[in-house]
């Protein structure tokens, strides 16, 4: 749709800057739990969502010399523990903006990767994360199961939530300035 708007509706439109936000941390657990699919789910919206974003807008950008702000994370540097689909998708959208931050380079747009770590929303709540674990441990064949046992999954599930109540950040407020200082700044850090 966008290849069929674009073209007509935005001959001469300029655009500042272009905020890949989107992303999702469905699936957590072993690797042995993941199917394929969950992987896909994750490289689609976490790296492919990102990539068909700046395929359709960048040339707006590139007309004013723009910015591409892009939400990575710390998990796009460093290997994660039982975050396979996560991980994967991540390391992948962080190599494709360094490829077009040397792209854009010539055309005078600047590529940059917010990589935050965890913050304190809803998605990590107790409830939705537990609910998370339990819908992927339905769908994990029953060998598998009976090798991890339910005491596994009942003990994941609360070293989990532990984890990320220790090191989850409350002040949502870095986030959003982050953003502001990539798009707007002076000279915006890379990452």
């Amino acid at each position: 749709l966008l290849e069929v708007i674009l073209p007509k509706y935005f001959q001469n439109a300029h655009l500042h800057g272009i905020v890949n936000n989107a992303g999702v941390f469905a699936t957590f657990g072993p690797d042995d739990w993941c199917s394929t699919e969950e992987y896909l789910a994750s490289l689609n919206v976490n790296t492919l969502g990102a990539i068909r974003v700046c395929h359709n807008f960048l040339p707006l950008v590139k007309k004013c010399k723009g910015r591409v702000v892009t939400m990575g994370s710390t998990a796009g540097r460093l290997h994660g523990l039982y975050v396979g689909p996560y991980v994967t998708a991540k390391f992948a959208v962080e190599a494709y903006m360094d490829c077009l931050r040397l792209e854009m380079r010539p055309f005078g747009v600047s590529v940059h990767i917010l990589e935050p770590g965890a913050f304190k929303t809803d998605l990590l709540s107790e409830e939705a994360q537990h609910a998370r674990v339990n819908k992927i441990w339905e769908k994990v064949p029953s060998v598998v199961k009976n090798e991890y046992g339910e005491q596994f999954k009942e003990n994941f599930k609360v070293a989990w939530q532990t984890g990320v109540d220790l090191v989850a950040n409350p002040n949502l407020q870095w986030v959003v300035d982050n953003y502001v200082h990539a798009l707007f700044g002076f000279w915006p850090r890379l990452r």
